[in-house]
């Protein structure tokens, strides 16, 4: 059995390992397996992410619309209130006049 002391600093045992000869099939069927569940995991995620930016745009288009739609309103309520206006002044001229 060796010891440490019977070796000297920096020296080498010699032992070295020699890689196989031959590579392992199944390390490649594990790698390209594991390359294509990351392309079909990367591609799921790319259908979440348009599905989800597809809602914010109808949330958006939805909130335009009603935004839309009381700008209207309050365009009509302001032209019916302006028209009430004249009708009044107009009144009270016709009868300060009489």
């Amino acid at each position: 059995m060796y010891k440490a002391s019977d070796f000297a600093a920096g020296e080498s045992v010699g032992l070295e390992i020699q890689p196989s000869q031959k590579p392992l099939p199944m390390k490649k069927v594990l790698f390209l397996a594991l390359a294509a569940a990351s392309f079909s995991l990367a591609s799921c995620e790319s259908k979440k992410e348009e599905a989800t930016e597809q809602a914010a745009e109808n949330v958006e288009a939805s909130g335009e619309a009603k935004a839309d739609a009381m700008e209207e309103k309050a365009d009509e309520v302001r032209d019916s209130t302006a028209n009430a206006a004249d009708q009044m002044e107009e009144g009270a001229d016709t009868t300060a006049t009489k």
